[in-house]
């Protein structure tokens, strides 16, 4: 049976990097359930998830912008193409339909 290891001195400081609060937090299970139970902490995790929240409607916006412009775009060259066609408009040739009716 063997004896359990002495963690080396550098590996006793162990810190936690606590992504909503941007503080470093000691790295055993004590200290970091007391941070995470605390209400900064919980504060920061909420407003972390508005941030999320608001950056998506923003996202959304601007993706409905972008479409609503788009869809301009697309309408002016399509009346510019059609005032084009009308200007220059070239005989087109009867279609098999009007051929067989008798029609021309």
């Amino acid at each position: 049976m063997s004896l359990p290891q002495k963690k080396a001195p550098w590996d006793r400081n162990n810190k936690y990097w606590c992504n909503y609060c941007r503080i470093f937090v000691h790295d055993n299970k004590t200290t970091r359930n007391l941070h995470d139970s605390g209400a900064k902490h919980k504060d920061n995790v909420q407003k972390f998830l508005r941030q999320i929240q608001k950056d998506e409607e923003a996202r959304n916006q601007a993706e409905k912008k972008l479409n609503t412009q788009l869809k301009a775009i697309e309408a002016a060259a399509t009346a510019t193409y059609n005032k084009d066609i009308g200007k220059v408009q070239v005989e087109t040739p009867p279609t098999s339909a009007s051929v067989v009716a008798g029609k021309s």
